[in-house]
């Protein structure tokens, strides 16, 4: 397992395309180390997946379901058709007969009364469609462990994918949760979109989630520069902060956005600098 994971949702989301230039991103990230590929069906409406069936199919990636809709009745956000077709249209874009890893994107917490969808859940392991389901969560943690608690304990769930970052350390208790039922955990979201080791003063407020102020952020990347010894260059910001989710949360890996060469370079030298 790598410690750091591709995040392939930059591949679609920044400017123009360039398919050609995707390709050998990810067919580098992949010679370099980088054998986890975490990607969505709504990364580019499904560009991400397709570019990312370019590689060897010793490749390792994971997608996710999301829920079809915010209904708290888990029997509506994932009927048996709805998994269906996400699945198999995953499987096409990406162009595999199995999946390694399948998360359930859910908005919310709701996750009572979820006995029919762990049923639809083994169907498709059954079939060896999917090799490991998991479960991604929201940004917020719930209120009530409880229901999660109660799924966490199921076997078929095997990985947790969640926000975690120096700023936003709201779902450490999951993650302890998760990793004492025995889940992969997978930590999205490290370096805040981007704003922790972005060394200007003057970055787009319209990066910031509702939940920090402009003020926490710039706190936040003092302590980074003052923890990387007055380097503040972005690389070793980059390198202190997700070091720094590691030591905290003993997560299996974290799922880096990687969209240009620059981020790809950070990427496998930490990765080699964690396996180390």
């Amino acid at each position: 397992m790598p410690r750091i994971s591709f995040g392939s949702w930059g591949l679609a989301e920044w400017g123009d395309i360039d398919k050609e230039a995707d390709i050998r991103l990810i067919l580098e990230a992949y010679e370099k180390g980088l054998t986890f590929f975490d990607t969505a069906p709504v990364y580019g409406k499904g560009y991400a997946e397709r570019m990312l069936s370019h590689l060897p199919k010793t490749a390792h990636i994971s997608t996710k379901i999301p829920a079809k809709n915010k209904s708290p009745n888990l029997n509506e956000a994932y009927s048996l058709e709805w998994m269906h077709s996400n699945l198999y249209s995953s499987l096409e874009r990406l162009e595999r007969d199995k999946l390694d890893l399948v998360y359930l994107h859910n908005w919310s917490y709701m996750w009572k009364d979820y006995i029919r969808l762990l049923e639809y859940l083994k169907i498709y392991s059954a079939r060896k469609i999917v090799n490991k389901w998991g479960i991604s969560l929201p940004s917020e943690p719930p209120k009530n462990l409880g229901d999660l608690q109660k799924l966490l304990l199921e076997e078929i769930i095997g990985a947790v994918q969640i926000h975690y970052n120096l700023l936003q350390t709201q779902n450490y208790e999951i993650i302890k949760l998760a990793i004492e039922s025995g889940k992969l955990v997978f930590i999205r979201s490290p370096l805040l979109h981007g704003l922790i080791p972005d060394p200007s003063d003057n970055f787009d407020e319209s990066r910031l989630d509702k939940d920090h102020t402009k003020e926490e952020i710039m706190s936040l990347k003092k302590r980074v520069i003052n923890e990387t010894r007055g380097l503040g260059n972005v690389s070793s910001a980059v390198r202190f902060a997700i070091s720094k989710i590691f030591i905290e949360t003993r997560a299996d890996s974290v799922i880096m956005g990687i969209r240009s060469k620059y981020h790809l370079e950070d990427a496998v030298a930490l990765n080699d600098f964690l396996l180390g």
